[in-house]
This record gives structure tokens, sequence and C-alpha cells, in this order.
């Protein structure tokens, strides 16, 4: 962290670590609570790579804590930044994720439970 003080970039990698090991440990509202907090400082710098990413890890989070409309919309936004950045294998990775989202019916709730 004292390497970070006063680096907004090194800071904010440091935020993107976090909420990368919050939304795999499952601690989605931890993820939620980093997520606003990067995508402010990216969109404050302009840093649309790190906004990209972020956006998929939220989306990430929102899909687990069963907000799916939230995570779509997280999803279009970071396809469209990747096909701004030109990074096509990005946008068809996100492409696909938006594809496959279902809405959360009964039957698509067992596809979010997890697994023991």
């Amino acid at each position: 962290m004292q390497l970070a003080a006063g680096n907004p970039r090194m800071s904010s990698l440091i935020s993107l670590a976090d909420l990368h090991a919050s939304v795999r440990a499952g601690r989605h509202a931890d993820a939620q609570t980093l997520s606003i907090r990067l995508l402010t400082d990216a969109r404050r710098y302009g840093d649309r790579v790190l906004e990209r990413v972020a956006l998929c890890l939220r989306a990430d989070s929102l899909t687990a804590l069963r907000r799916p409309a939230e995570a779509a919309a997280c999803l279009r936004r970071a396809h469209e930044l990747a096909v701004i950045q030109n990074v096509p294998t990005e946008a068809r990775r996100i492409s696909a994720l938006l594809q496959a989202q279902r809405p959360l019916t009964a039957e698509g709730l067992s596809a979010h439970e997890p697994r023991m």
C-alpha cells in the first residue's frame, strides 16, 4: 500500500487485484463496493482497459447475486469498450457471455447455484 500512495495507477491495480480476489472468493458484497470504487477511478483517469476488466468482474459478481439485468448492462458496456479498443477476442468472449445469459427462471436458477 505504501507503493500505491500518491500513485493512482498503482492504487487502481491493487484495487483490481482485490476485486478479482473478492469475486473468486465469493465475497460479492465486497466485490460490489470495490467495483464501484474501481470504476469511478477508471473513468476519472480515462483508463478504459481497467474499466472493461472491472465491468466484467462486476458482472460476474452481479450474476452470482442473481441480478442478471445489471450484469448484462455491465457486459454490454464492457463489450462496447472491447470493440472501441479493438480487442476482438475479448469482444467475442463478452458477446458469448451475453448470449449465454438466460432469465433467472426456476430452471435458470440451478445454473447459478454454487456446486458442492
